[in-house]
């Protein structure tokens, strides 16, 4: 064997092994961290707890009371959003008409990208 590729094979070994040593140091150097670090666990003992407070169970009928917050989230919803909004009465025109200007000026510029990307020039 040559000295050139001997040469060039320890060089590659002592660099390998330089390597998975400096690996290895830092996931020896992880596990020691969580090791040390970890919470200690607490007593599985009975612990000292404060009574709960009682709560009184809701009752499953909706009653007047309720009945009223629904109507008035309601309202206040349908004055925030106009109905136009919500529903729009052309709909089925705006669809048949086709995409809107913004559309076209993204498309437009889309273009003018790709072709300035393909042929060099700029618009």
């Amino acid at each position: 064997m040559s000295e050139i590729l001997r040469q060039g094979l320890t060089i590659s070994l002592l660099g390998m092994s330089l390597t998975f040593l400096a690996l290895g140091l830092l996931v020896l150097m992880m596990i020691l961290l969580e090791r040390f670090t970890r919470p200690k666990p607490q007593p599985s003992g009975p612990a000292e707890m404060e009574p709960a407070e009682t709560v009184e169970p809701i009752d499953p009928q909706p009653g007047p009371a309720d009945e009223a917050v629904v109507a008035a989230i309601a309202a206040a919803l349908a004055h925030l959003r106009p109905a136009a909004e919500v529903y729009p009465a052309n709909l089925g025109a705006a669809l048949e008409a086709g995409p809107g200007g913004w559309w076209a000026v993204g498309r437009a510029r889309l273009q003018s990208v790709t072709t300035s990307r393909t042929t060099g020039w700029r618009d």
